[in-house]
This record gives structure tokens, C-alpha cells and sequence, in this order.
């Protein structure tokens, strides 16, 4: 029995596995495939599960694999596994032997898009007919479409099951294919299809029995579905109760319900399915624990799970037989040894910022904010040769400098870290306080106590001039020296104030706040105001808000405005501000516009320390700046910034 947290890490059966504890590694989808017919995977998506496992999941699930050619992602033909061909077998072995190495079961999450697949040019298929949004036409399935569909399940489980996948994960949640099936918002048929619970489960019925057919009864099938959807109010919806209704249903058919929530076909219920940092941590809990006491199948449960006590607790107290954790073990893919070994404290946190989910989907790859080996996670078992040691000097406390620090005292040189301020942190201090920054306030937390485990020479209250540097006389100077508030040039700029001022000396601001800049740090200021209570206006010169937010965070965003009704006022050039507001152009009509407020914040952006760090560079041949003193930005370019200087000693 672990010590820690014993029933965490207590095995449990599924059909006929048993897993060495209750932690597994939830479906992330992969961005990053190679562009062959069968979207070979690359040395990056191999590394990428490799480091789950070694990180002690008890189960490793291999994100959204389509197993029909109409079935792929958002019509933009994003590269997925194959796995309705055979091609795609020889390819996901070395995977799944990876996996199998540290102990943990391979799984693997079959999918189909269904209307998702529509746009312009590509035809989607679904419940019933209509034309999206974006144009894309989506077929109603007929009942030969629908057994087809179901047969490859069944072909797609096949491949896997001969790839060395132990189970495969039947995605029925999130409004994709079989959950508009399952969904009244989008299932208005009248055949044998529509209606009644039963008839929209039908569909999903056949893919089960149509793995069975192809896999044998042995062969573990796991189901997810949504507990409940977050749609519009005037929709139909799946609910609570018909999930409970459909746990029965599904019970002693299937090894493994795992229960999510929401559709990702509106924004607000893509929130409940992938939690951003407005939501409380394990928000979808309550849902698995409502169907749990109806089924004798064990239940999982998922949703912003960061913290194992709190896990445990889900576990101990039968809310749910296992957690499945996504976003946190990107942060962190070693947090299960780590709990195991009761060292929570080491655990680097999510900041549920979709730096991961968001980005990865248009850039080719997911990264992480907080952990710079996502993207390139084969140096974890293969790092860089170590150079010889160094002296090394940091001038800057902040997350770049800080990771430096950490990355060059792991590859073994005598570090040295300055920070001018009495503080580490830099200017992301600025979340201490804010209640959708808690994680931001965690992960600082975290940077800290890991430079005073690593011994790493912290000198606080210490600038870093060239005459410390003649002093010291470091091999290498990495600058970390952040950046500054660039101050408009607004008539009557001196009667408002610095956004990060108002964070990082604890101003005090009134009910009635005019925020100048729509980027990300003014929108997020708005909400956090609106949620005490107050009235912000963002004034905006540009056409939108926030363009510097990645894709689901900005969808998080559109939410919180909605809810909190939060005015923006775009294509606004600010003209002047006055002592009860500001005075605003309308970029479209011309028109001049008066914003009354008793505060006034600005929020234009950040500039680089240049004069400081041309000042350093001057005086040491081997120097390198990272961070915001290089380009402003967010936590990921920091972090990976001042790892990367650190390996590249």
C-alpha cells in the first residue's frame, strides 16, 4: 500500500487488465503527424507517450484517431492517426512498446468527427442534413452510412488491437460524431435513429458490437460520453439524468465509462469539456459521481485535476474508481512518480492557459508554457552532451532567468542568480491576488522553491552592472532583465496608470474603470474586475481584442465577456484622457466619444530593457538574453528562452 496516498495508487481491473494505480494519462491529440497517407508518426509524437508513461500513468490513451476517411478533423484534413488503414500499424508498434515499457496500458481513442468534418469543398456527414456556418454542407447519415461508419469502429479497433494497443476508447462526448447521435441539440431525426434515448444510442450500440465482432469479448472497450452538454438555453440537451440512463444502458457491455461533460460545438460548452483557468479545478467531478452509483462498471472521471490530494479524495471517497489527467501531464508528465513518492511539492502546475491545446492545433505541435521539453521531449532520455562547467551568471529572478538557472545547474555549472528586486518572480508576481491566476501563482511558487533545492547561488537586491561583472568574472551571462510599460503618448497620459502598477504595488482602483489597450493583459484585467463587482470599458484601436490570445483561450474569454457583459469599444483611437475618463475616436465614424470612469489604466504593452542588456553585452563575450528583455511576450517564451540558453552552454 502507498504510503502517500494509498488509494490513488492501488491497482484496479479493467475487463481483463489490471492497472497499477488509478492515474491515467487522458487522450491528447497530436498536431505534429507526418503529412504521408497515413500520417506517420514523427520521433516527437513517439517521445511525447514515451515520457507519459515514464512518468508512471497507469494508462497511456493515444489521442483522436478517425476511423473513417469523412471523419477527420474540422475539414482541414489536421494529420491524425490512420487508424481505419493497416498502414498505420508498423507505425504505432514502437509506440505502444514504449508504453508497455514502464508498465502502463496502451489505449487508444477512436473517433469520428461527424458535422465537425464540413466545410467548403469537403462534406460532412451527421444526424441530420444542414449547411454550417462556415459554408460546409453536412450529409444526414443514412442507415448504410451508419453501418459503415460502425464497421470501421470495429476495423479501426482491430488495427489497433494488432498494433499492441491493449483497449481502445470509444468517443462518444465532446458533440463529435456518436455524441450528435446522442444529442438532442443535433439529433432531430424520426427513424430508428431519433427520439427516444434509445434510438439515438442505437448508433453507438452497433460500434461497440462491431468491435466485439472484430476484437473478440477480452478485447477492453472504454466509452466516453458528456455527463451533461453546455449548450445555448433555448436548445435541447443532453442532461445528467439521460447520462445516467445511458451509463445502464451501456453497463456490462462495455469494461470502462468515462465520464467528461460538455460539447465542443459551442464555445461555452467547450469550457466544461477542456476547464480553462475561470473554472474551478475538477469542475466535472459531480458528474461521475452521479452516474457512479448506478453502475457496477468502474467509472473516470477528468476535468482541470492538478493537485493528488485532491485526487485521492475523488478516489477514496467513491466519487469516481480513477482520474484521467491531460493538460497537467504535459506540465508535468512525471506528477504520478512524484505523488507516488510524496513529493507533491516538486510537481511543476498547469497554468490551464491552452498554450498546449490552442496553439498546437495551428502550429504544428503542442507546446507547454511551463515545461520546455513539450516539443522536444527526447531530451529527457537523450539530453545534450554536458559541456564542461561553467560559471554562469543570471542577471534577472524572473521565469526565464529562473529556468536558466535551473536548466545550467542540472547540466552541472556553477550558477549564480541576480535579481534586483527583494523578490524572485519578475513581473508575473503581478497574479498574486487574482482569482483566475491562482495556477500562475502556483507555478512561481513552484520556479521558487525549486532554485532553493537545486542550491543555487541567489543574490536578491542585486543588480547586475558591469562592475559586478568584472568582479565575477563569469564564463557566460544570460540576461533575463524583463521589460517595462510602454506609455502611450495620450494627452493627459499622467492622469492614469500602469496596469502592472496597479497589480505589482497593490494600487487601489475604482467601480468605474476605463482600461486603455485591448490586448491580452487589459481583457483579462476587465474580467478580473468584473468579477469584483466593478465596471470596466476597454477602449481598443484595432479591430479586435486580445489577438495575442491563443485559439481556446480567446474562446474562454468570449465567455467571461458574455457573462459579465463586459464593453469594448474597438476601432477606438484614445485621444485624450481626462480627470473623469476618456475622450475616444471612432476609427469608423470619426465620431469623438467620452468614456466617464473614476480610473484610468493603461495597458499598451511591453518594452524590452535594450539599453540594459546592450550595456551587459558590452562587457562579455559570451552573453545571451532571453526572455522579455529579448521579446515580450508570454510565461512559454520565457520558459523555453532560458532553457534553451541554459542547454545551449
Amino acid at each position: 500500500m502507498n504510503p502517500n496516498y494509498p488509494h490513488l495508487f492501488s491497482p484496479v481491473k479493467v475487463g481483463n487488465l489490471t492497472l497499477k494505480s488509478r492515474l491515467l494519462a487522458s487522450p491528447i491529440s497530436l498536431f505534429d503527424l507526418g503529412l504521408t497517407k497515413e500520417h506517420r508518426h514523427t520521433v516527437n509524437d513517439f517521445f511525447f507517450y514515451k515520457l507519459r508513461a515514464a512518468g508512471g500513468a497507469a494508462m497511456v490513451t493515444v489521442g483522436d484517431s478517425p476511423v473513417h476517411p469523412t471523419g477527420n478533423t474540422e475539414g482541414r484534413n489536421t494529420p491524425k492517426v490512420m487508424i481505419y488503414m493497416r498502414e498505420s500499424i508498423p507505425l504505432l508498434c514502437d509506440i505502444t512498446d514504449e508504453i508497455h515499457r514502464y508498465g502502463a496500458i496502451a489505449n487508444i481513442e477512436l473517433n469520428h468527427n461527424g458535422l465537425r468534418s464540413a466545410f467548403p469543398g469537403f462534406d460532412g456527414w451527421s444526424a441530420d442534413e444542414f449547411v454550417r456556418d462556415n459554408g460546409g454542407k453536412v450529409h444526414a447519415m443514412d442507415e448504410a452510412m451508419i453501418a459503415e461508419v460502425a464497421e470501421h469502429f470495429g476495423i479501426a479497433a482491430e488495427n489497433a488491437k494488432i498494433a499492441g494497443f491493449d483497449m481502445v476508447m470509444v468517443h462518444a462526448a465532446h458533440g463529435w460524431l456518436l455524441g450528435q447521435f446522442l444529442s438532442p441539440t443535433f439529433n432531430h431525426r424520426t427513424d430508428r435513429f431519433g427520439g427516444s434515448l434509445e434510438n439515438r444510442a442505437r448508433f453507438l450500440f452497433m460500434v461497440i458490437d462491431s468491435i466485439r465482432r472484430h476484437c473478440g469479448r477480452g478485447f477492453p472497450i472504454e466509452v466516453r460520453i458528456s455527463g451533461a452538454e453546455v449548450v445555448p438555453e433555448d436548445k435541447p440537451h443532453i442532461t445528467i439524468e439521460e447520462s445516467i440512463a445511458l451509463a445502464k444502458m451501456l453497463d456490462g457491455k462495455i469494461d470502462l465509462l468515462h465520464v467528461s461533460a460538455g460539447t465542443d460545438n459551442f464555445d461555452a460548452g467547450t469550457m466544461i469539456s477542456h476547464p480553462s483557468m475561470f473554472s474551478p479545478h475538477g469542475v466535472n467531478v459531480t458528474y461521475a459521481q452521479q452516474i457512479k452509483p448506478h453502475v457496477k462498471m468502474p467509472v473516470v472521471t477528468v476535468g482541470s485535476l492538478t493537485n493528488p490530494e485532491e485526487m485521492e479524495e475523488i478516489i477514496a471517497s467513491g466519487k469516481a474508481d480513477m482520474v484521467a489527467v491531460g493538460r497537467s501531464l504535459i506540465a508535468d508528465p512525471f506528477l504520478p512518480e512524484k505523488a507516488r513518492h510524496g513529493q507533491g511539492e516538486d510537481i511543476r502546475p498547469c497554468l490551464r492557459c491552452y498554450q498546449c491545446l490552442g496553439v498546437g492545433e495551428w502550429n504544428g505541435g503542442v507546446r507547454c508554457s511551463v515545461n520546455p521539453l513539450i516539443g522536444r521531449a527526447w531530451e529527457a532520455f537523450y539530453p545534450p552532451a554536458p559541456s564542461a562547467p561553467k560559471k554562469v551568471l543570471i542577471a534577472g529572478g524572473g521565469p526565464a532567468g529562473m529556468q536558466a538557472a535551473l536548466t545550467a545547474a542540472e547540466r552541472g555549472h556553477e550558477v549564480i542568480l541576480c535579481e534586483k528586486e527583494g523578490v524572485l518572480g519578475g513581473t508575473i508576481r503581478y497574479c498574486e491576488g487574482i482569482s483566475f491566476k491562482q495556477d500562475m501563482w502556483n507555478y512561481l511558487q513552484y520556479m521558487i522553491r525549486m532554485v532553493e533545492k537545486a542550491g543555487i547561488d541567489v543574490r536578491l537586491n542585486t543588480e547586475v552592472t558591469p562592475a559586478l561583472l568584472a568582479e565575477l568574472r563569469p564564463d557566460k551571462v544570460i540576461a533575463a532583465v524583463g521589460a517595462t510599460p510602454i506609455v502611450p503618448p495620450i494627452p493627459g497620459i499622467e492622469r492614469a496608470t500602469a496596469l502592472l502598477d496597479v497589480y505589482m504595488k497593490k494600487l487601489p482602483v475604482g467601480d468605474n474603470i476605463v482600461i486603455v489597450g485591448g490586448g491580452l493583459a487589459g481583457v483579462e484585467a476587465a474580467i478580473e474586475f468584473a468579477h469584483q463587482g466593478k465596471k470596466p470599458v476597454i477602449i481598443e484601436m484595432q479591430s479586435a481584442y486580445a489577438p495575442d490570445c491563443n485559439m481556446m483561450h480567446k474562446m474562454a474569454i468570449n465567455v467571461q465577456i458574455q457573462k459579465y457583459a463586459i464593453d469594448i469599444r474597438l476601432n477606438a483611437r484614445c485621444a485624450a484622457i481626462e480627470d473623469d475618463g476618456v475622450v475616444y475616436e471612432d476609427l469608423v465614424t470619426g465620431e469623438k466619444v467620452k468614456v466617464e470612469g473614476d480610473t484610468v489604466l493603461y495597458a499598451a504593452g511591453m518594452r524590452s530593457r535594450e539599453s540594459v542588456v546592450s550595456a551587459l553585452r558590452d562587457e562579455c563575450e559570451e552573453f545571451q538574453w532571453v526572455g522579455d528583455c529579448r521579446r515580450p511576450g508570454q510565461v512559454i517564451g520565457a520558459s523555453r528562452g532560458g532553457y534553451d540558453a541554459a542547454m545551449n552552454l
